[in-house]
């Protein structure tokens, strides 16, 4: 069973996990955007097909960028990342009580991550804290973005009956 400490501690890095991904997402997509804007920005003056394609591609990008701000929010994300950071690094130093009132403090400024990010963030908590029985595992497409927003993937873990002694048996016999 874990201690109130190690949950506490599990929160403000599945915090710190979320702010992280969701500055990544947001940042990632957004150059992406930008890329495929000046991609397709340059092949309206090319003769590469029907210029009235690229510019209604060009224009709902634009206008995509425009109402989501994708680089606004990787900048509100990062600066609530470096805030979880310097908790976490300064956690050990910090009792119960301390810890509670600067995560309260720190939460005011969370940004609204993308609700398929919370897993990915949850799982990379669980890794960092080496609670490999609570892994729940990920869709498909959870598999797809935390590979976009570089997430940890699970270290493989032994099987029960096909681990540790097995294998340094199986490593010792002799070809």
């Amino acid at each position: 069973m874990t201690d109130q400490r190690e949950i506490l501690r599990f929160n403000v890095l599945y915090s710190f996990h979320v702010e992280k991904m969701t500055e990544r997402f947001n940042r990632r997509f957004g150059d992406l955007i930008t890329f495929c804007l000046v991609l397709l920005g340059t092949a309206v003056f090319g003769s590469f097909g029907n210029a009235a394609w690229f510019g209604i591609f060009v224009a709902t990008l634009s206008a995509a960028q425009l109402v989501w701000r994708f680089s606004e929010k990787a900048g509100v994300a990062d600066a609530q990342m470096k805030r979880y950071a310097n908790l976490i690094s300064d956690f050990d130093e910090l009792d119960d009580a301390e810890v509670r009132a600067r995560c309260k403090e720190v939460s005011d400024f969370n940004s609204r991550p993308t609700t398929a990010l919370e897993n990915i963030a949850h799982r990379n908590a669980c890794i960092y804290m080496e609670w490999y029985e609570n892994d729940k595992g990920l869709s498909r497409f959870e598999k797809v973005l935390g590979f976009f927003c570089g997430a940890t993937p699970m270290p493989k873990k032994p099987r029960q009956g096909h681990g540790g002694e097995a294998q340094a048996a199986h490593d010792e016999t002799p070809a």
